[in-house]
């Protein structure tokens, strides 16, 4: 059987899927334009087993680990010559399957999308050695983000959140410093962080790895001037924009809309 997507022939395989996340946003029933219908399954960062694959599949075989990238490009518009293919216009919400090395476990597969959201912010933000970062928002991208930027060479790597929980398992993990955010400004927030962490003009890298609005005031205070700001996390479909504190620090600021859709 081969699939059409895009108007172009996709050869079909079938996976045997034994871990996937499960991410918040999923509790709307969808991700942007995506919306969750039957017989979709809540969940899209997955890895597996290929138990089934057509004839004229010559890269995936049975019994093959693969990693699951859901989503396929038209592979002919500009982005996608250009190897920006995750900015496609015509991005469907289909798999296509990354075989895994014999050193990663299908466990560690199914987080090979969200660890690859991560490395784009870092590169996005141009994260190096002795960086200051600060990331808002300890779920799994959040965290992604500082492993990352450890790996980076960052020096100073502060993560923020609500629930102790999260907060608690972050300590034992990539970053340096932890704050739970406080029933306050967002301005008396970033001020509380910058002390805690002895950070002298605000943070070179600022992530906000949430849909907060009020975590982007925050995040834009605490960032020094021509310091880079990425918006990674979704959350309302409009927010509001600290235009004023932006035009003093004067950095770079980065959406969703930049990170692509997968």
């Amino acid at each position: 059987m081969v699939t059409k997507v895009n108007g172009h022939a996709h050869h079909e395989v079938v996976s045997d899927i034994h871990y996937w996340h499960y991410w918040h946003y999923w509790k709307h029933g969808q991700i942007g334009p995506f919306v969750v219908r039957k017989p979709l399954v809540l969940g899209h960062e997955s890895a597996g087993i290929i138990v089934r694959a057509e004839s004229s599949v010559k890269s995936l075989k049975l019994g093959y680990r693969v990693a699951i990238e859901p989503g396929v490009s038209c592979q002919s518009c500009d982005f996608c010559r250009a190897g920006k293919y995750n900015l496609c216009d015509d991005m469907q919400f289909a798999a296509t399957c990354f075989v895994l090395p014999s050193h990663i476990s299908i466990v560690e597969g199914a987080l090979v999308e969200p660890l690859s959201i991560a490395v784009y912010c870092a590169r996005l933000a141009a994260i190096s050695v002795g960086h200051t970062v600060f990331v808002m928002g300890a779920g799994p991208i959040g965290l992604l983000c500082c492993a990352v930027a450890k790996e980076f060479g960052a020096s100073v790597i502060t993560v923020t959140d609500t629930v102790d929980s999260r907060l608690d398992f972050a300590k034992t993990s990539a970053t340096t410093h932890t704050y739970k955010m406080e029933p306050q400004s967002p301005m008396d927030n970033a001020e509380s962080i910058l002390s805690m962490c002895c950070v002298s003009g605000g943070f070179d890298v600022v992530i906000n790895a949430t849909g907060v609005a009020s975590c982007i005031s925050c995040g834009i205070t605490a960032l020094r001037k021509g310091g880079v700001f990425i918006q990674a996390g979704l959350g309302a479909g409009e927010i509001s924009f600290p235009v004023v504190q932006y035009n003093f620090v004067r950095g770079r600021a980065y959406t969703r809309r930049a990170l692509g859709t997968g």
